[in-house]
């Protein structure tokens, strides 16, 4: 049984919000990523947490096939239970993702001709999230973010040359000029799509 979490919504259009939420108890890890179909008629928190809860086996199945990409489970079915449920079994009955390798002339099965492909049997991935979850920075992320670009900002265009020309001298002061940047960058996105 998975557990959703609101973390936190925000309206998309004038007939749909975004609910940024958690959800555990499908792995070792809580899963975060956003839904972006939620009626904007629910206005309150508890109305959107419980839009949600009605929708945990969609939303448990949508976990399970960014956690096994490419798993192939369809062979597994029962067709007395739910998609789901049959994901489920597949990963309880100890199947794995065969991820293809390569295409050699393929060898016969004996007994049932049908040809037979060299793969790798992978254990499941790690989640991968199609929509990318954006939270608010940190107040102290942001106010160093700011800082950051307030000097760079204040700089005009042969002082910040000056700057990358003369103190950026090796390979490691770029990496860390870039990624202070980047981060600065990143804080600004985080507080523009939090709004």
């Amino acid at each position: 049984m998975i557990e959703i979490t609101l973390d936190h919504r925000k309206p998309r259009d004038e007939n749909r919000q975004i609910a940024y939420i958690s959800v555990s108890g499908v792995n070792d890890n809580a899963l975060r990523f956003q839904v972006g179909d939620i009626p904007a008629s629910l206005t309150t928190d508890q109305e959107v947490q419980d839009h949600l809860d009605g929708r945990e086996d969609e939303l448990h199945l949508f976990c399970l096939k960014k956690t096994w990409i490419g798993a192939d489970p369809w062979d597994f079915q029962d067709p007395e239970k739910s998609e789901l449920q049959n994901f489920l079994d597949w990963i309880d009955a100890g199947h794995k993702n065969k991820i293809i390798v390569g295409y050699e002339e393929p060898k016969g099965d004996e007994e049932t001709g049908e040809p037979i492909y060299d793969y790798e049997v992978i254990e499941n991935h790690f989640y991968a999230g199609t929509h990318p979850l954006r939270y608010p920075p940190s107040d102290e992320a942001l106010s160093e973010a700011l800082g950051y670009l307030d000097v760079v900002d204040k700089m005009n265009y042969d002082e910040l040359e000056d700057y990358i020309m003369n103190q950026i001298t090796t390979l490691a002061k770029a990496r860390e000029y870039l990624i202070t940047l980047s981060k600065a960058f990143l804080a600004a996105v985080k507080l523009i799509d939090s709004k």
